[in-house]
């Protein structure tokens, strides 16, 4: 940004102008996404009279640099106190249409950004060809799906019932009811009697007969 020694006077006709300055009106279509935007001319009907009546007056002058278009706004009091910024965009292309719709593009974004009117959606779709099959790509890429569960193999891993008894947890919680909850539900039974009858049992006691490991001497393990 580039501005003169002092902007003091052009700063209080500025905040004059703004309490005057109405949003500019979405009254064009974009061609390409189909969305409403205000265009340069919208932006301007926003801006024109409250501009004038607080003595401001804007400048907007292109330039090229190779495929470079640049437009500088500036903005001006009659105090001789002014504001000057410039904006650039690289073209994908460099025939007459799309320099015009470039310059364009940016004198709407640099007379808003000046004048402090908010732009809204963006209409450079000549100016970045590309823009739209992009916009499209993102919009119709689905969301990553999570990663599958393979419940058949965890309950087949499950040697022990504590472990059975974790993962039954872990089922019930993300395995929804239907079918396929209900078909897990039956291998699950059978893996877990089938772990639950392998599982190593307490000896019985040879005083008593009682499974606990008493003995020796037992009377129920209270004693030598």
């Amino acid at each position: 940004m580039d501005k003169s020694e002092a902007i003091d006077a052009l700063a209080v006709a500025l905040a004059k102008a703004q309490a005057k300055m109405r949003p500019a009106v979405k009254d064009s279509k974009n061609p390409h996404f189909g969305n409403k935007y205000a265009d340069l001319a919208s932006v301007w009907d926003a801006c024109r009279d409250p501009l004038t009546a607080n003595d401001l007056a804007v400048v907007q002058l292109p330039s090229t640099d190779g495929n470079i278009v640049s437009v500088t706004t500036t903005l001006m009091h009659k105090s001789g106190q002014w504001i000057s910024s410039r904006a650039s965009a690289q073209m994908a292309k460099t025939d007459p249409q799309s320099i015009g719709s470039a310059i364009t593009y940016l004198r709407r974004y640099g007379l808003s950004a000046m004048v402090g009117i908010a732009p809204d959606d963006d209409d450079a779709e000549a100016a970045s060809p590309r823009g739209q099959q992009v916009q499209r790509q993102v919009a119709d890429t689905p969301p990553p799906s999570p990663p599958q569960v393979d419940w058949l193999a965890l309950i087949a891993k499950g040697e022990t019932v504590a472990d059975l008894d974790a993962l039954a947890a872990k089922m019930s919680a993300q395995i929804p009811k239907g079918p396929q909850r209900e078909q897990l539900r039956k291998v699950f039974s059978a893996r877990y009697d089938e772990v639950k009858k392998a599982a190593p049992k307490d000896k019985a006691c040879s005083e008593c007969g009682r499974s606990g490991t008493h003995a020796p001497s037992c009377p129920e393990g209270d004693g030598l």
